[in-house]
């Protein structure tokens, strides 16, 4: 039997006593696995040596082999997982780990854990510069009626009360409110038509049309000193032409020039309301002595237009015209100005 102190020799053809003494072990036996052996002899010698309270299991399972250190000592189970596993090791680098929070990639650095968010909120990107983090506001989590979308109530998202169409409807129909939800039109709405047209109804839809007659309207401009000095070269329009058929007809004009006290206007005409093209004069506004004068004025006037070709009248536009060849000059401040107000009606005549 080997003594204390003595270790087994492993030979390639069995156990044997440290010192090569005959003792439990005789000869070179191979002792098999049904008797505590291995079932297997070593190819070369090895000594085993086992010490303290610690038991050693090995266990081999066909060609595989288990390789001990040839010095020093074998650490305990819990001496191998008493220190974290750094991630350039595979591991996280934490010793612990948030309940329920997420896990952000830091490089070789340990992981970070983000604190956990807040019920509805979602976990938004901070970039490639910056961990994610939690919304502020809360988003519902589920799904609510069919239609529905995502409002602020000033604080969170939250459903809308009203629903929406979740189609398309027929092409030019528009989203109306029905009283307690929003819905498809059922009229259709016209696409934009000829300059100056109007929306009306055809009784079941709204289509594009040129303004009907008779009702009074009114348009105003200002002019600047640097139009009333071009104002022969470059006429102002006022109210653009109505479309073939049509007749402007204008029922008064009230205008305004402003001296603004620092230099008047020299030479130049007047300013007249005229149809274009034609150039067919609807009224005078401010003559020549008004507006060379230093001083601020109004004028109201009402129009009459004498007989004109129909070429002269019909479908053109009205426009602020100075029909002096010589241009208004003068007031070096350019602050001088002359706002026109007209009233006027679109006829259309058979």
């Amino acid at each position: 039997m080997a003594t204390i102190g003595n270790a087994l020799n492993i030979s390639q053809n069995g156990f044997q006593s440290f010192n090569n003494l005959n003792g439990i072990f005789t000869g070179y036996t191979v002792i098999p696995p049904q008797n505590g052996g291995t079932g297997a002899a070593n190819n070369a010698a090895s000594i085993l040596t086992i010490s303290g309270a610690f038991p050693l299991t090995a266990t081999l399972t066909a060609s595989t082999s288990v390789t001990f250190p040839t010095s020093g000592t074998l650490a305990t189970t819990s001496q191998l997982i008493s220190t974290p596993v750094t991630v350039s090791n595979g591991g996280t680098g934490q010793t612990t780990l948030t309940n329920h929070g997420v896990l952000v990639g830091a490089g070789t650095s340990a992981i970070t854990q983000l604190a956990t968010g807040s019920a509805g909120q979602v976990l938004q990107s901070g970039g490639a510069s910056a961990d994610p983090a939690y919304s502020t506001a809360t988003y519902p989590s589920t799904a609510t009626g069919t239609g529905k979308v995502l409002v602020a109530d000033g604080t969170n998202w939250v459903a809308s009360t009203p629903t929406f169409p979740n189609a398309s409807a027929t092409s030019r129909k528009i989203i109306v409110s029905d009283g307690t939800n929003w819905v498809a039109s059922t009229e259709t709405w016209a696409t934009p038509s000829t300059s100056g047209n109007v929306l009306t109804s055809d009784g079941t839809n709204w289509t594009s049309a040129t303004a009907p007659g008779g009702g009074v309207l009114s348009k105003s401009v200002t002019l600047t000193s640097a139009q009333i000095k071009a104002l022969h070269a470059t006429p102002i329009q006022l109210v653009a032409a109505a479309g073939v058929g049509t007749v402007i007809q204008v029922i008064s004009c009230i205008s305004k020039f402003t001296y603004a006290g620092t230099n008047q206007f020299t030479n130049g005409g007047t300013i007249s309301l005229v149809y274009k093209t034609s150039l067919a004069s609807i009224c005078a506004l401010f003559g020549n002595s008004n507006m060379l004068g230093a001083a601020s004025l109004y004028l109201i006037t009402t129009t009459a237009v004498p007989a004109q070709a129909i070429a002269n009248l019909e479908n053109l536009d009205i426009q602020l015209y100075n029909p002096s060849a010589t241009e208004f000059a003068g007031n070096a401040g350019n602050d001088n100005t002359v706002t026109v107000n007209i009233s006027y009606k679109i006829l259309t005549l058979a």
